[in-house]
């Protein structure tokens, strides 16, 4: 019996081994390269993967390949979507960097891959592709197969996150991270529906969690306004609460800036005609992300900024942003004269214009 018994553990360890092998390699991918015709003289091919710090993924992959007779396999394994980007070597010197067709369209070419696990075969389409190619330096056009979400990019990279493209993507990367870019310019409600939409798989991933914290810290916002934790210094240390800034206004106006955003400063010419138009209605404040105090100073001075420019430098480089939630500038926020929001947007003056001349 006792022999029965380890026989029966042993195969139950077996078992369990096999199924935890599986589980591995389900999530593994694997990138095949057959460009004998193209690269056959190669050696090495250096394959790089990186992700988005906004988005939890500060890990930059670089890993060096041995090429034989123009051909390689290479596997991996990820836990976010990351950007793939391919170069090949001969006798350690730079030969060429592969440019991948967009699948629908074999007239535009990317040299970056979105991918997550896969299965990816990269080829050179002989009916296409001429080689070398140049632009910038040598580069070489090819197809590539099995990347469900590098074609989900390319398809949804211009367009505007809808839940028709959530729903028949539910379980992709691109989709979410395309809607993280896009979140300022969503309402709460349309940014927790749209989220909903994702499979369960994708809702226990760190980017989703990043975007759940946006939309529960937008959420607060909304409910107890930006009145109460409003306490910010001019370039001289001069400390404004809200009531300080807005005294007799109907409005105020925060626009988010920074001096490096090129944006940003284009902006401000606008935004002077907009303060000479609704001075007696608006108080327009600019508060800055700027991890530079003297970057900051420097930019209020040169640009004769002559509204309320504030922020907490040279103190804390990150108080702005963290206490607003403010991920991409230039965004303006109208709010009343409570501190509550009314319009939230990015870089669209004329809608806060709209808004306002609408409600006289």
């Amino acid at each position: 019996m006792k022999i029965k018994n380890y026989r029966f553990q042993f195969l139950l360890l077996i078992a369990c081994f096999t199924i935890i092998s599986c589980e591995k390699n389900k999530d593994e991918g694997k990138i095949t390269i057959e460009l004998k015709k193209y690269v056959s003289n190669c050696d090495k091919a250096v394959i790089r993967m990186w992700g988005y710090a906004p988005l939890g993924d500060t890990t930059l992959i670089v890993d060096t390949v041995q090429v034989i007779n123009g051909s390689l396999e290479y596997k991996y394994s990820i836990d976010k979507a990351k950007n793939l980007e391919i170069e090949f070597l001969e006798n350690n010197k730079f030969y060429t960097k592969l440019y991948f067709f967009r699948k629908k369209d074999k007239t535009r070419v990317s040299s970056v891959l979105f991918i997550k696990n896969e299965n990816i075969l990269i080829n050179a389409n002989s009916k296409t592709s001429g080689f070398p190619v140049e632009f910038k330096g040598k580069t070489l056009r090819v197809d590539y197969d099995g990347s469900q979400e590098s074609d989900t990019y390319f398809e949804i990279s211009s367009k505007k996150i809808t839940p028709k493209i959530v729903k028949s993507n539910n379980e992709s990367f691109a989709v979410l991270y395309q809607l993280f870019w896009q979140k300022e310019s969503k309402s709460s409600e349309e940014l927790s529906s749209l989220m909903g939409l994702f499979s369960d798989k994708i809702k226990i991933t760190e980017p989703y969690k990043i975007l759940k914290k946006y939309l529960d810290q937008k959420n607060n916002l909304s409910k107890i306004g930006y009145k109460k934790s409003f306490l910010w210094s001019d370039v001289n240390g001069n400390k404004f609460n809200y009531d300080d800034v807005i005294k007799d206004k109907k409005y105020v106006l925060l626009v988010f800036w920074a001096s490096w955003c090129a944006p940003c400063i284009a902006e401000i010419p606008e935004l002077k005609k907009f303060n000479l138009k609704f001075k007696d209605k608006v108080a327009l404040v600019s508060l800055s992300i700027d991890s530079d105090y003297d970057k900051w100073k420097a930019a209020v001075e040169k640009e004769k900024i002559d509204w309320h420019n504030l922020s907490d430098l040279p103190k804390n480089k990150l108080a702005i942003k963290s206490e607003y939630n403010i991920s991409a500038i230039p965004t303006l926020v109208l709010l009343d004269t409570e501190g509550k929001e009314l319009l939230n947007t990015v870089n669209d003056l004329q809608l806060i214009t709209e808004y306002i001349n609408t409600h006289e």
